[in-house]
């Protein structure tokens, strides 16, 4: 099993991680237990098409969400951001020609 703070090999029937001290037992406040041992982490979700379009049309608003949602939800910010450079690029190839 592996400590899902740092990554470190966990011996099995540890409650805490050898490593960075944390409980294997504790569930952060982005997942969710479901039936037995099963847990769903949210962090692998991406954004709506909306919210990728409305970051390609203003690009601020993808590079901001990046900064903000950057360790929360790394998925959705990488999203954020590529769509926000995109559509800089896209604004300055407009505004060029």
């Amino acid at each position: 099993m592996k400590c899902k703070n740092c990554n470190a090999e966990i011996p099995d029937g540890s409650q805490f991680c050898p490593v960075c001290g944390k409980n294997v037992n504790e569930f952060t406040p982005n997942q969710q237990q479901f039936s037995g041992n099963q847990v769903s982490n949210t962090q692998d979700e991406d954004y709506s098409i909306w919210m990728k379009i409305l970051c390609l049309i203003i690009p601020i608003v993808g590079i901001i969400l990046y900064f903000v949602k950057k360790d929360q939800e790394p998925v959705k910010a990488k999203s954020a951001l590529t769509f926000g450079l995109i559509g800089v690029g896209i604004n300055f190839l407009y505004y060029m020609l």
